[in-house]
This record gives C-alpha cells, structure tokens and sequence, in this order.
C-alpha cells in the first residue's frame, strides 16, 4: 500500500514538474481591435414628423487599442493586466427639430486569469476576469426652432463601470521571443455616472452658459431624494441614478514579447 501510494505521488511530481516552465516566462503585449453592441440597451427614441421609433445601443461599441503584461506560471496557467483606451462609437437621437449624439470614452482595466493549451506551435487560450473602467459619455445636441438654433454640449462622469470581461484566443510564435494573437471577446458591463455637466450652450452662436444657475448646469445622480426638500439655483439639481448598457463582443489583434 505503502509502495503504491509512493509511485502514485512520485508520477504526480514528475507530472508537475513536466508542466512547469524552466522559469516563469513573463511577456509584455500591444493590441488594438473593435467591438460591437452586445445585447444592446434603450437609449433613447427619436421623432421624425409622425414616426417614433426606439434607439437602441451600447457605450461599449467602438475601438480599442492597448497594451498588457504578464506572466506564464507553468505552460498552461498564467496572469495578466491588460489596461486599455475605448473610443466609442457614436450613438445619433434624431428628433422632429434637431439631433443627438453620444459618444463614451473610457482607461479599462482588466486583470485576467489564463488557461493556454500547449499544441505545438499554435496554442489556444482561453482568459477571463474584471473589467474596471473610467471614463465619461460626451453628449452634443443641436435644436432648431424658427430661426433660432441651439447647440449645447454635456458631459456625464463619475463612478466606475465595473463588470466581468472573457476571450477565447489563438498565439502563435513568429520568432524565437516574438508571438501574434488573435482573440474573441465578450464584455458585460453596465455603468452609472455620479454627475452630469453642462459645459456648452449656445443660442445661434451667443453664449448662454454665463447666464445659467449651478442647478441649470450640474447634475448630482442618486439613489433616491426626497422630492419634498427644494433646492437652491445655487445647488446642483438631483437625479436618480441611471445604469448605461456597456456590453460588447469584440476581435482584438496585437503582438507580444516573451521575455
């Protein structure tokens, strides 16, 4: 019995040891890729003449580029801090006399667990992990009425979107420390902004901003308010908290060096 469970654990160790790198192999990596909406969110519905008809969108559409860096702990498990600049697609509300237009721009950080499969020269992966983000949704909008037109530009920030993020990829060695990769990933994300900001408003290119109150300018997002306290125009005007659809599903490309 004895003798048996000493073969069973010297295999195991010799098995261990098999899997495991001469050294831990730490890499550094640059990316770049696009994503596309995942099960898209109402944003908004738009109005032209007698027609009503919902927008639909994520803030998570759009380009990406970054880089990351890890480590490779044994030939099939590692670690790795992907950091990353999402410029996001834009998203247009028309209405009956004017227009729209939303664009997100977030720094995501990611730290992800890997599973590689060693096959030869090319070796699938697989990560997943958190996707942590910081960042801010720009709105601009255009109004006509009559002869008048009006331009106003916002901004909504605060707070961090913070979700879970996972891809299934391909790397495969072009020189002896130098690697391509491909991958496919999914993202489910939502994000709440803890305030919003007036920072343009013009009336047929006269200024307007000057002349409005902190509540016309700032907003305060949250949980719940008593309805019943009034506010000063001193104060920023409050709002109940609401979360923006973030999800997405991408192809990132890149390179990466095998120290």
């Amino acid at each position: 019995m004895k003798k048996s469970i000493l073969i069973i654990t010297l295999f195991a160790l010799n098995h261990l040891h098999a899997q495991l790198p001469s050294r831990p192999k730490a890499f550094f990596g640059l990316q770049a890729g696009y994503s596309l909406d995942a099960a898209p969110q109402a944003i908004g519905s738009s109005n032209s003449g007698t027609l009503r008809s919902l927008v639909t969108g994520s803030f998570g559409n759009g380009m990406t580029i970054g880089a990351n860096a890890g480590i490779m702990l044994t030939k099939s498990f590692g670690a790795e801090l992907g950091l990353s600049y999402l410029h996001g697609s834009s998203i247009s509300i028309p209405t009956t006399n004017g227009n729209t237009d939303l664009q997100s721009q977030f720094i995501q950080a990611k730290p992800s667990i890997i599973l590689m499969a060693d096959l030869l020269k090319i070796k699938p992966y697989a990560k997943f992990g958190m996707n942590i983000a910081k960042g801010n949704i720009k709105g601009k909008s255009n109004i006509t009425s009559g002869s008048n037109i009006s331009y106003q530009e916002s901004e909504l920030s605060g707070g961090l979107a913070i979700g879970f993020q996972s891809s299934l990829g391909i790397q495969l060695p072009i020189g002896p420390k130098l690697a391509a990769f491909g991958e496919l990933n999914y993202q489910l994300m939502s994000y709440a902004p803890s305030e919003g900001k007036i920072t343009k408003a013009t009336t047929n290119g006269i200024d307007n901003l000057s002349s409005m109150t902190t509540r016309d300018i700032n907003t305060v997002f949250v949980e719940s308010y008593d309805t019943s306290v009034s506010s000063s125009s001193t104060e920023p005007r409050k709002q109940l908290k609401q979360y923006y659809n973030m999800n997405s599903v991408g192809l990132n490309v890149g390179m990466k060096i095998i120290f």
